[in-house]
């Protein structure tokens, strides 16, 4: 393959190091180690290529939610895209207002530390652990969404050797 600049040389394949941060929008460099690299002998001219970027991004997503300090800004529209939602859909799956996933993601509001555990729990669940059980689902179901009131039955409970379980009517 002739080089794309020049068009002299012929692109030789190697390996090398890459700067991932403009593409990936985090406010810090990603560099990746060992990526495919063409390189021009006559020019210097390099083509990257970065083989499977959808396990890229999974990466640093754990790389993400396991850090132990608030997530940044530019983290949390990334945590976003990574789930390939709207702002509008993450705030309805954590109980939010739109515009407060956008105060986020613009630096004008901190994320609060319990939304901060939140998000982190949702991203582990529906982008990173896909095959386990829905942990989100079963520990915050659609309450928020249905906006129902309150069911007035009793809780029924017994006691048992065990100690107290819930019974039917």
């Amino acid at each position: 393959m002739k080089c794309y600049r020049c068009q002299k040389a012929t692109m030789k394949p190697g390996r090398g190091m890459e700067r991932y941060e403009e593409a990936a929008g985090l406010p810090y460099p990603v560099l990746l180690a060992n990526v495919p690299v063409l390189r021009c002998a006559s020019c210097g001219e390099e083509a990257v290529s970065i083989p499977d970027a959808e396990a890229l991004h999974r990466a640093i997503a754990r790389y993400i939610v396991a850090s132990r300090r608030p997530l940044f800004a530019g983290e949390i529209r990334f945590l976003r895209k990574l789930l390939g939602w709207t702002a509008a859909e993450l705030g309805r799956e954590m109980g939010l207002d739109e515009k407060t996933i956008s105060r986020w993601e613009n630096r004008k509001k901190a994320m609060g530390t319990v939304a901060d555990r939140l998000l982190r729990m949702i991203v582990r669940d529906r982008a990173l652990d896909r095959g386990e059980p829905d942990l989100v689902g079963a520990v915050f179901p659609d309450i928020l969404r249905e906006r129902r009131p309150p069911e007035r039955e009793p809780v029924r409970l017994r006691a048992t050797r065990r100690g107290w379980r819930q019974t039917a009517a």
